[in-house]
């Protein structure tokens, strides 16, 4: 399965990405296979409308920004799928992930009529693909440099301009003074 095993402690990022995720992989263990689909669906969903935000902060600033985003996240996932790759916001295979995410989900959410197919098989598969769809948007190749976390510069221009960072001084190192 594809892991993640750092993420920058943003409140959003948590609560909508990793939290969620974390939450799909305990399902799973736990035999909830259509609630670890439901919730992948969910991070499907949250990851699409981030790189939305991403692609279009690099054009639009303040209140044109934020109505673009409103209008965005009220549309269905399929026409949001859309529009990312018409703006070429997305590479081939993650709009195909963030496709299949949606289809899946959709199957196991909103047909009482239908038989599940394998849920098992269905809710790793589409972790797996949420997974990676998270990764590749907060990070980018290769994932550790130097053993620092190398961060997509799009996610981090996101961070920049969403959240207002304050510069750290570390302490001065302190001279080793022996007695």
């Amino acid at each position: 399965m594809s892991q993640i095993f750092i993420a920058p402690f943003e409140p959003l990022v948590m609560e909508k990405l990793i939290w969620p995720l974390r939450q799909a992989k305990a399902n799973y263990v736990a035999g909830n296979y259509v609630a670890t689909i439901a919730l992948c669906g969910l991070v499907g969903e949250m990851v699409t409308i981030l790189l939305m935000e991403m692609h279009l902060q690099r054009t639009l600033s303040g209140a044109a920004l934020e109505k673009a985003i409103a209008s965005f996240e009220e549309a269905g996932q399929a026409a949001r799928i859309n529009k990312l790759t018409k703006a070429q916001a997305v590479t081939a295979p993650q709009t195909s992930r963030l496709s299949l995410i949606r289809e899946k989900r959709n199957k196991y959410l909103h047909a009482f009529s239908r038989p599940h197919d394998d849920p098992k098989k269905d809710a790793r598969t589409l972790f797996v693909a949420a997974a990676k769809m998270v990764a590749e948007t907060i990070t980018a190749p290769p994932v550790f440099r130097e053993g620092k976390l190398v961060l997509n510069p799009h996610f981090t221009e996101y961070l920049r301009k969403r959240i207002p960072l304050t510069p750290v001084d570390p302490e001065p190192e302190k001279e080793n003074q022996s007695d």
